[in-house]
């Protein structure tokens, strides 16, 4: 038994070393689904928040925002992990996607934080200020909203590179 997985071992890192199996793939779709899914339920709990907001339902609103904050900033952490990896990484696919996605993870949580900002002043019956703050939320959530559609067209095209399943 120790000699199957020793073999096994050795052939892994033998396939790793000839460049058949690439370490920053396998971490790449081993840390993918994680970040899809914060930016996932990031976008959910921004938009429902929006709607929350746009109804006057500023507590509610105010729970939710917060809810996408966490999941933006769980997006930034696993981007933290696979920089390190794709850092150390020759393939221009993996370190553009990365490039891309960190900028979209950032420009949305910077608008979630906008938005939150604007939720409080609403609350405080400060309309002109949470209007400022709600615009810049609304740009900057324009300029991810680019940044996805150029992230998702790059998996489009390296399908066999972003195994996301």
């Amino acid at each position: 038994m120790e000699k199957k997985i020793i073999i096994a071992i050795s052939l892994i890192s033998v396939l790793m070393v000839s460049g058949c199996i690439s370490l920053s793939s396998i971490t790449m779709n081993n840390l993918l689904p994680d970040l899809s899914n914060n930016i996932i339920e990031g976008d959910k709990s921004f938009n429902n928040a929006v709607e929350l907001t746009n109804s006057k339902n500023y507590e509610l609103a105010d729970e939710e925002i917060s809810t996408a904050v966490s999941y933006f900033i769980n997006a930034q952490n696993t981007l933290k992990s696979l920089n390190k990896e794709v850092k150390n990484s020759n393939d221009s696919t993996y370190k553009k996607y990365i490039e891309i996605i960190q900028e979209e993870v950032n420009l949305k949580k910077e608008s979630a934080d906008s938005l939150e900002t604007a939720i409080k002043f609403y609350i405080a019956k400060d309309n002109k200020e949470g209007n400022t703050y709600v615009k810049n939320a609304n740009n900057l959530m324009n300029k991810a909203i680019k940044l996805q559609k150029e992230r998702e067209l790059i998996v489009k095209n390296n399908l066999s590179k972003f195994k996301l399943e």
